[in-house]
């Protein structure tokens, strides 16, 4: 389960997401390991599918609560 990651506004497009996404993904590729996490803005949807994530389903946390969105990425062969 990949937790929280982002950056703050005027760092965003200059790659650290990726800075910050590619150990992680590496290390689940390494294991063997799935990677599943909750997306709750839609802006990022193409970033996390860049790194191999598929959308899952979307869903509400509570009455009112805004979408967040299950994704899921099988691992890769090195």
């Amino acid at each position: 389960y990949l937790f929280t990651i982002g950056t703050r506004a005027a760092s965003r497009g200059k790659g650290l997401g990726k800075l910050m996404m590619r150990p992680m993904t590496a290390a689940a590729d390494m294991a063997g390991l799935p990677c599943y996490l909750e997306n709750s803005n839609p802006k990022n949807t193409g970033f996390y599918m860049s790194h191999g994530f598929e959308r899952m389903k979307l869903f509400e946390v509570g009455p009112g609560s805004p979408p967040m969105e299950a994704m899921w990425r099988e691992p890769r062969s090195a």
